[in-house]
């Protein structure tokens, strides 16, 4: 019986390292207007996965599957396919759960929560940019 089950065991481990995680992203902005495109754009090994949705009453959705946990964008208005400079763009880590984007205004000043790797971006961007603000002073 054991050994039947270590047999088991041992063929399904293969299977769940294929297994792929689901994320949702929502995107929430005062400034954003009907129509805005939003792009996300990862990577999963060496593929490049990019997305786009647009801006409905103030907000935006993605979902998906990954693999691994890695760190892409989201940008707005730009395709970064084909831009030469992103002008309103954040960094975002794909990992399972909600992750939640709120703006006041561009998507440059947003602020991430939801989950671990993206709550501990948060607080990591909120101490740069009081160091930020604090080096601007003293010069």
């Amino acid at each position: 019986m054991m050994k039947r089950f270590l047999l088991i065991t041992i063929c399904l481990l293969p299977l769940s390292l294929l297994a792929q995680s689901s994320f949702t992203i929502k995107g929430f902005g005062k400034a954003y207007k009907n129509g805005d495109k939003i792009f996300l754009t990862y990577r999963q090994g060496d593929q490049l996965i990019e997305d786009s949705t647009s801006v409905n009453k103030g907000s935006f959705e993605f979902r998906g599957n990954f693999k691994t946990k890695v760190r892409g964008y989201i940008c707005r208005n730009d395709n970064p396919r084909f831009a030469s400079e992103l002008f309103d763009s954040f960094d975002i880590y794909i990992e399972a759960g909600q992750i939640t984007l709120n703006s006041p205004d561009t998507l440059n000043n947003s602020i991430i929560s939801g989950t671990p790797l993206n709550n501990d971006y948060a607080k990591l961007h909120a101490a740069l940019k009081s160091l930020k603000e604090k080096n601007k002073r003293s010069r």
